[in-house]
């Protein structure tokens, strides 16, 4: 069972700069305990909130385990949300219990080497734990990833199916999938007539159908003055649209054109000024629509699939258990049992 804290590693400098009345070194932190949950007849205390974070703290942040300042602020960022956790883990240990989970003291070893590494003494002396308190910890912890495994787990892998992963994959499409493209620039004439427009693109097309790039053609029949100085003669940047870009007036044209050339001259009116302008389209690419193959992101679709369907089973299996064991969902009155005081 995965909770996520509050904290982020990101955030971890920002313990440096936490706003307390002493500084670093100057005060401890008194925890007065008492009970703050009863779960199934077992209370949980202050002191088994504290402990837990103090755990985590040294798996996130072991450089600031000597840091007062930083554990208080991890303490008021996480103790709400600990609590809670430590609840579920209450329920959770209660549903193994039933099932007859059991986790060998071989198991337990080497979870508490993984986690404090061959010094263990000397580590948990860090946190003030003694070896008996880490390993009745880490047995529940184990206990607890044995029971997701169970019910939260395998309930979501048996959810998530090849039909499952196509529907995700057909979802994904929608935002994934590059559209078609056109590459290409404009010709744009204007002039007294639509006649004298048309030939004069006409001219500017046989120029390019001849080879010459657009600049050439444009520069060759301005400076051989093969067209009518009363026609005005305008080539446009490249452009690379999709069809959603692509102008109306322009889309019918280009849409007939099935890869590189030069699209027959076409008279367009002007809505602004009623102006009538010739133009010619040189394609210079058609790039098709690219769809990802669903191998490519099959692992990853299903990857997300799993964990939301963790997510899902676990909210649903925790809400049975808070049911079941008559445990509410009161978040505490936010009084928290722990302060810094001088030394």
């Amino acid at each position: 069972m995965k909770y996520s804290l509050l904290l982020s590693a990101v955030l971890s400098i920002s313990f440096l700069n936490a706003e307390l009345p002493y500084k670093e070194g100057e005060f401890d932190i008194l925890v007065q305990n008492r009970v703050v949950a009863q779960v199934n007849g077992k209370p949980i205390t202050a002191l088994d909130v504290i402990k837990r974070m103090d755990l985590l703290f040294y798996r996130q942040f072991p450089e600031y385990m000597s840091s007062r300042s930083a554990r208080y602020q991890y303490y008021e960022m996480n103790f709400e949300q600990i609590k809670q956790e430590l609840i579920d883990r209450e329920l959770m240990r209660a549903d193994a219990m039933e099932m007859k989970i059991d986790i060998s003291p071989s198991d337990v070893r080497q979870e508490l080497e993984v986690t404090f590494g061959p010094d263990i003494i000397s580590n948990l002396d860090k946190i003030g734990l003694r070896l008996e308190e880490a390993m009745a910890m880490l047995k529940d912890e184990l206990l607890i990833r044995r029971v997701t495994m169970y019910k939260v787990n395998g309930k979501a892998f048996r959810n998530v199916g090849p039909q499952e992963i196509k529907r995700a994959y057909e979802a994904w499409l929608t935002t994934h999938t590059t559209p078609q493209k056109w590459q290409y620039r404009l010709f744009t004439l204007r002039g007294p007539s639509e006649d004298e427009g048309k030939k004069a693109a006409e001219l500017i097309r046989q120029e390019l159908l001849a080879g010459q790039k657009p600049e050439e053609a444009r520069a060759h029949v301005l400076q051989e003055e093969l067209i009518s100085p009363t026609i005005t003669l305008t080539l446009s940047d490249l452009y690379v649209q999709p069809e959603e870009e692509v102008p109306d007036l322009i889309l019918p044209v280009l849409s007939k054109m099935e890869g590189p050339g030069v699209s027959e001259p076409f008279a367009q009116l002007s809505r602004k000024t009623g102006e009538v302008a010739v133009r010619l389209i040189v394609l210079e690419e058609k790039l098709a629509s690219v769809t990802p193959p669903l191998r490519e992101v099959e692992s990853r679709l299903k990857n997300e699939l799993l964990q939301k369907g963790a997510a899902d089973e676990s909210a649903k299996y925790l809400s049975s258990l808070r049911e079941q064991y008559h445990v509410s969902n009161d978040r505490g009155s936010g009084n928290l049992p722990f302060l810094p005081v001088p030394k």
